[in-house]
């Protein structure tokens, strides 16, 4: 079982629930606990824009204006439902898991009162999970998994704090193992529309292959190799920016990790700024449009 509690700093914008979609795609994720969705109603159609999977279910508390909002949301397959109650400033559900563990999630969105919530979260988590950038590179840590001892009974769990990608709250993810879903269905990608080279390789493609048989059988074998040469295009063109925007990204996460162990020097900051900014260049560069095509 994956669970992830990620204070999003809002929701509105398209291009960040593909990016927060992405990470939860990426991750696995099977329950999601996401705080400050800065949502006042909250749909199904807006649910998936964020979850991945096909299988869904979903419990939220709305924002009072722009003002807090909970989401919770998980696979029904690894977490039925049986109670819930919600609160401005809390989502609890209890049910059962997929292998009959009775328990309950807890999603909270704490008040802004600093003594009592050193007095609550001081003793968990990653030493820091929020940075604000604009406020001198202040570091805060404020969100937290909060376990019952017969969790660690029933599973053996270990808890990462992830790169801060779309807020400035670290995703906090509790991971059992690593899953095996399957290989990866092919993804047809928009960028690849709007490069001028992409026709001459899909024709090519799609006449290299020559194969006998049925209709049915020539026409899987064919869309076959054009996936197989799509994706090695796809690799030499877009594979190089994608390359480039992991390190720089892992590099800004390096600066992150070496903040909570000591102050920045001024240098430092300074070369923190300048990976922030090429990473976003470089998010810029990969574009919008690299997204599936629906």
């Amino acid at each position: 079982m994956k669970i992830m509690s990620w204070n999003v700093r809002g929701l509105g914008r398209a291009d960040k629930r593909r990016r927060v979609r992405q990470v939860i795609q990426d991750r696995k994720v099977d329950v999601l606990l996401l705080q400050e969705t800065k949502k006042s109603s909250v749909e199904e159609m807006f649910v998936r824009s964020v979850w991945p999977w096909e299988r869904m279910a979903f419990m939220a508390v709305d924002s009072e204006g722009s003002v807090g909002g909970l989401l919770s949301i998980w696979n029904p397959e690894v977490f039925q439902l049986k109670e819930c109650c919600g609160h401005r400033n809390f989502l609890l559900l209890s049910g059962v898991t997929l292998n009959s563990f009775e328990c309950v999630f807890l999603n909270v969105y704490g008040p802004n009162d600093v003594s009592k919530r050193v007095e609550l979260w001081d003793t968990f988590g990653r030493r820091f999970t929020w940075c604000n950038s604009m406020a001198g590179e202040r570091w805060s840590k404020i969100d937290r998994f909060l376990l019952d001892v017969v969790w660690l009974e029933k599973f053996r769990f270990q808890m990462w704090g992830l790169p801060r990608l779309v807020s400035d709250h670290y995703p906090l993810l509790l991971m059992e193992d690593e899953r095996n879903w399957g290989p990866r269905p092919f993804r047809f990608l928009n960028a690849w529309r709007l490069h001028p080279g992409f026709i001459s390789v899909a024709q090519k493609a799609w006449s290299k292959n020559q194969v006998q048989g049925w209709a049915g059988c020539r026409l899987q074998r064919k869309l076959g190799g054009m996936k197989a040469e799509l994706k090695k295009w796809n690799s030499e063109v877009f594979g190089l920016v994608e390359d480039q925007l992991k390190k720089v990204e892992e590099e800004l996460h390096e600066f992150d990790l070496l903040a909570e162990l000591r102050e920045l020097t001024s240098v430092e900051i300074e070369s923190r700024r300048e990976t922030k900014h090429l990473v976003w260049k470089l998010r810029k560069k990969k574009g919008l449009a690299m997204v599936p095509k629906v």
